[in-house]
């Protein structure tokens, strides 16, 4: 049965060290806010999986991570990633860590993340050029590859729309001021 969860987070703050597991990236959709949606599926290992991402990455890959596995139950341990302790600078990558509670297995794991806006890009070629009797409208779409990945044999879609969303720092250790009481 393919169950499909909502990474629901416990965050342990540590030094990430192990390299990270290939997840094959197979399908990409990218807005043109500068928001792309990536799938990614691959054998997780017991540790589960590890992802390498651009540090600007980070928190928004947290904030909607959801993982597809074949064999979960649900009385699974539910997942966990665990995230640098330290931010690394800017054009430096993190590792992700992302526990799926001991069970190997195929998973599929989707994720938005910030990605460079892609643009239109029209050619009006006229009959003289064309060697006919008609003009013809060219459309390019001009997409930017700024991963460290190459895109090659994924299934890219080009999407007008602009989703919602909002930036979040989930990295950043938060404390509530409570109420003082004296007796």
């Amino acid at each position: 049965m393919r169950t499909a969860t909502t990474l629901t987070l416990l965050l342990i703050v540590s030094a990430c060290g192990a390299s990270a597991t290939p997840m094959r990236l197979h399908r990409i959709v990218l807005y043109q806010n500068g928001i792309g949606y990536f799938e990614r599926s691959g054998q997780a290992d017991a540790d589960g999986v590890r992802l390498r991402l651009a540090a600007h990455e980070v928190d928004d890959v947290l904030t909607t991570l959801t993982i597809l596995d074949d064999a979960r139950t649900e009385d699974a341990v539910p997942p966990s990633a665990m995230i640098p302790r330290e931010r690394a600078a800017s054009g430096e990558s993190q590792l992700l860590s992302v526990s799926l509670g001991g069970a190997p297995g195929h998973v599929t794991l989707s994720y938005s993340a910030p990605t460079a806006a892609w643009r239109a890009s029209y050619r009006l070629v006229l009959p003289e050029e064309r060697g006919g009797d008609d003009a013809f409208l060219q459309a390019w779409a001009v997409v930017d590859n700024t991963s460290a990945e190459d895109w090659e044999g994924v299934d890219l879609t080009l999407a007008t729309d602009a989703p919602l969303s909002f930036a979040v720092d989930l990295r950043t250790p938060r404390t509530v001021e409570r109420p003082n009481v004296t007796g």
